[in-house]
């Protein structure tokens, strides 16, 4: 049965981490601001390593968000009998005598958590899998822009899509009018399943409701080949799999790393371009009111491809899908700039205050 050691353990794991029921956890403040209702931070994200509800270390993360309003679980399916548990710096290595797990946080970007499966030889099959279990999350699968674009149609405003790939839509004079990273192509996007876009400025963070993203897996051998792998996640089943090409598996240099990360802190990685530097443009997005409810705050995201943006937030009636009438409007606005980080996030500067009736639409832009 694994075992932490905890008397041996690095700095680098004891100054993030406490043991609890023989697993890792390790709690990260987003938003310090505190919950007035609960007096708890508005969001807060919890990563355990192993199973703190069970004596044996698992190789398994679960990470939890905004005070295990949420969560989600993953384990992977091994047969190894005798492997054992141990610490390298940061790194939190679980070691059989076919397959290793190794976990690290994520530090650059916009954070996140590595759960590494090392083969330490050609395994019996190609699919990797792992157990899931999840609590108020839905999972969106990003496919290839291929399924989703044609060439032919009419993009925005009479712009032509004249060429589609997995990661781009491009219209006429090659602009990219759309483009989805390749770690985002096949990816997840996780999200509360009620809560996001209508935040109590004094109750919990949600922002747009997102828990964060599983990305699109890379595995790499001994010699640094690399692989694009194939993700799918069956909430239902309680699955998910990792599908790795046979022939790579087949001519790789062992032991191969596979690495799905999981971002906690995101903006949607595809981005798609609406606004014009140099004509008045509306962006809408429509939908339903999830509950009866108060909107204080619309908190969204801006990127700017193309020398600078001005841009404001809006929010109305919905009839016929379309916008009706004008219940708040913004008084600043946001000027971002081609240096700015891409998908700033941005959180309205009024207090809209406007009740919302359960499942009545709305429309902001």
């Amino acid at each position: 049965m694994p075992i932490i050691n905890p008397n041996n353990l690095p700095k680098e794991i004891t100054s993030k981490y406490s043991i609890v029921s023989n697993a890792f956890k390790f709690d990260k403040v987003v938003n310090a601001e505190l919950d007035i209702y609960k007096n708890e931070p508005k969001d807060e994200i919890t990563t355990e390593i192993g199973d703190t509800k069970q004596t044996e270390f698992h190789p398994q993360i679960k990470i939890q968000r905004w005070n295990n309003e949420v969560n989600c679980s993953i384990r992977l399916v091994t047969d190894e009998k005798t492997p054992v548990v141990s610490t390298e710096v940061d790194k939190i290595k679980w070691v059989g005598d076919k397959t290793e797990a190794h976990f690290y946080p994520i530090t650059e970007g916009e954070g996140g958590y590595e759960f590494e499966v090392i083969l330490r030889e050609k395994p019996a099959s190609n699919v990797i899998e792992f157990t899931l279990q999840t609590k108020g999350l839905d999972f969106f699968y990003q496919p290839p822009l291929t399924e989703e674009y044609k060439v032919g149609d009419n993009y925005w405003r009479g712009t032509i899509i004249t060429e589609v790939t997995e990661t781009d839509v491009i219209g006429e004079n090659g602009k990219v009018l759309v483009h989805r990273p390749e770690n985002i192509v096949g990816s997840y996007a996780i999200y509360h399943q009620t809560k996001g876009g209508l935040n109590d400025i004094n109750g919990k963070d949600y922002r747009a409701g997102q828990a964060g993203f599983i990305y699109r897996p890379k595995i790499k051998d001994a010699l640094g080949e690399e692989v694009w792998a194939d993700l799918n996640i069956d909430v239902g089943q309680g699955l998910m799999t990792i599908t790795v090409p046979q022939d790579f598996l087949d001519k790789a240099t062992y032991p191969v790393a596979i690495d799905p990360n999981y971002g906690y802190e995101t903006v949607a990685g595809t981005w798609a371009e609406y606004l014009s530097c140099t004509v008045e443009s509306f962006v809408a997005e429509l939908g339903n009111a999830p509950a009866n409810g108060t909107l204080n705050y619309l908190h969204w995201a801006l990127y700017c491809i193309d020398n600078e943006v001005t841009a404001k937030t809006a929010f109305y009636g919905d009839t016929s899908g379309k916008p009706k009438t004008r219940l708040g409007l913004d008084t600043n606005h946001f000027h971002v700039t081609d240096t700015s980080s891409p998908g700033s996030f941005f959180t309205s500067s009024d207090n809209y205050n406007l009740a919302l009736a359960s499942g009545t639409p709305y429309c902001k832009n």
